[in-house]
């Protein structure tokens, strides 16, 4: 029996500290994410302070104006980095990005340019013209940070690696 409680308590720790399930509120990720997906969020590098994000990547950070929030967001600005939006076009360090993971279709307002902070990063929903995002609540601390998005749970029919 108390092994039976060893392993049983390693695999919630481990299931609480490396990785955790979040679940999806709105449809600001589609066609990445849907309302109501449930992700499995690897936590591990952002918890020891180990690594860098990378672009494009889909993060699980810490609502700057309430840190009992979480949000999900893709990574488009590092520190130092100059970011704008225009004619439609997110532009990077004066080039244009290639944002694949976009509906073609989709209109979004332009946005001027801006500096990334040192230690903090920018983030954009993939539904520019309904998200909440950087545009709106600023740039995040990196202490923010929770842990990228890596395989979408729930529903069952969608499971399979995040894009």
């Amino acid at each position: 029996m108390r092994k039976t409680s060893l392993i049983l308590l390693f695999f919630v720790l481990f299931n609480i500290t490396v990785f955790k399930v979040y679940w999806i509120p709105s449809g600001s990720m589609e066609p990445a994410l849907l309302e109501d997906d449930y992700v499995y969020v690897y936590q591990l590098p952002y918890l020891i302070g180990f690594g860098e994000p990378e672009y494009e990547e889909l993060l699980v950070f810490a609502y700057p104006d309430d840190p009992n929030v979480f949000l999900i967001k893709r990574l488009i600005g590092k520190p130092g980095d100059r970011i704008a939006l225009q004619d439609n076009h997110l532009l990077r360090n004066d080039h244009i990005a290639d944002e694949y993971y976009l509906d073609e279709m989709m209109e979004f307002p332009d946005y001027k340019e801006i500096i990334v902070p040192d230690d903090s990063y920018f983030f954009l929903g993939d539904r520019r013209d309904q998200s909440i995002d950087s545009r709106n609540f600023g740039f995040v601390e990196k202490s923010l940070i929770r842990g990228k998005a890596i395989y979408i749970i729930w529903p069952l029919e969608r499971a399979g690696e995040v894009q």
